[in-house]
């Protein structure tokens, strides 16, 4: 089903699926470093650091994700222009 996806989608649309999956494993990143400050009860210097990793994977996160609201506003994605028997 994806090939059959992939086909229909133009350049612009391409990247958008490749930047949203990019925030995907961000976020997976980031909730294993949550995880790991919490089983291990991180303290002082190692919490500080984790944390701070935390909000720069955010800080990429939010970056991607305005672009991607800019690309669609822009005219990178064609809504309803892909289906062959519409």
């Amino acid at each position: 089903m994806l090939k059959n996806l992939r086909r229909f989608l133009v350049v612009g649309e391409k990247e958008i699926f490749r930047e949203l999956a990019e925030i995907l494993v961000l976020a997976e990143e980031a909730n294993s470093l949550l995880f790991h400050i919490i089983v291990e009860n991180y303290k002082g210097k190692a919490l500080a650091e984790a944390m701070l990793t935390i909000r720069m994977l955010e800080k990429k996160s939010d970056d991607i994700a305005f672009k991607v609201g800019e690309d669609i506003t822009g005219g990178a994605v064609n809504i309803g222009t892909h289906c062959p028997t519409c």
